[in-house]
């Protein structure tokens, strides 16, 4: 049986009636190999898609807080339209992605190598808990807090410690520019190596990738455009493999087919 709440209050409500009942989360089903590998099955399917909506925004505050429903594209290009972006790359954004199973799979992109992953930019959130209350955790503003608080431990929990229902992040500035080098190695032995070679060379990259089947290294860089091509030739030194520059289109293509991964029948 699947449900298909409009609000949080609904969601509340729906909760709190199928307790003690199984429940499922279930958001753009672009994760759906990893939320079985959770074990989150159940009889009740909560469907959250419907409720959506960035609640508020703030450029100057580099702060957005986003119901769970909220499809990741959304969101990017909001932020986008400010010169604005999520730092951690989130995967399968053009699949459909949505910000609650974003966080509840703790999935983080390329750009965790730099900034790291999404826990560490999250704020605050909103729960509801198996009884159907709406528990807060964080808030809508960045500072300094000691200890690990709900929702970090939100990142990658699938639903075990309740339904995500907002949530508050904390984004950056776009870089002025980027351009990746993608070498292919001959071997994987020889992939790693590289990969090795730029990790240790203190290049200051954005992001830093090996896809091993293909022995392949993609390594971002980013920043000012008239630096980008002398810090390029840096790092081709440093892979010491030939090295095609990407940028533009051809840079998003090569990204986005490292960030992809199996989701499923």
């Amino acid at each position: 049986m699947t449900e298909r709440p409009v609000s949080i209050d609904a969601l509340q409500a729906l909760v709190a009636t199928t307790s003690p009942a199984s429940l499922s989360v279930a958001g753009a089903g672009t994760k759906r190999t990893a939320a079985a590998a959770a074990g989150t099955g159940g009889i009740h399917v909560l469907d959250l898609r419907g409720i959506t909506g960035i609640v508020g925004y703030d450029p100057a505050e580099c702060v957005v807080t986003v119901r769970t429903g909220t499809p990741v594209a959304e969101v990017a290009d909001t932020l986008a339209a400010h010169g604005q972006y999520l730092p951690w790359d989130p995967p399968l954004v053009h699949d459909g992605a949505t910000i609650g199973g974003m966080l509840a799979s703790g999935l983080s992109g390329p750009g965790r190598y730099r900034y790291g992953g999404v826990r560490d930019f999250v704020i605050g959130a909103k729960v509801v808990d198996g009884r159907g209350r709406l528990i807060a955790s964080g808030g809508q503003v960045v500072k300094n807090a000691a200890g690990f608080l709900l929702h970090h431990a939100l990142a990658g929990s699938a639903g075990r410690l309740g339904v995500i229902a907002e949530t508050s992040f904390k984004v950056f500035p776009r870089p002025e520019a980027t351009c990746t080098l993608v070498a292919r190695a001959s071997s994987r032995g020889e992939a790693l190596a590289a990969h090795e070679r730029l990790r240790l060379a203190n290049l200051d990259l954005d992001a830093l990738d090996l896809d091993v089947t293909g022995a392949t290294v993609l390594a971002r860089l980013a920043g000012a455009a008239d630096v980008l091509p002398a810090r390029a030739e840096r790092a081709v030194q440093a892979l010491d493999l030939p090295a095609d520059l990407r940028s533009g289109h051809d840079e998003a293509a090569a990204w986005a087919t490292a960030a992809r991964f199996s989701a499923g029948p």
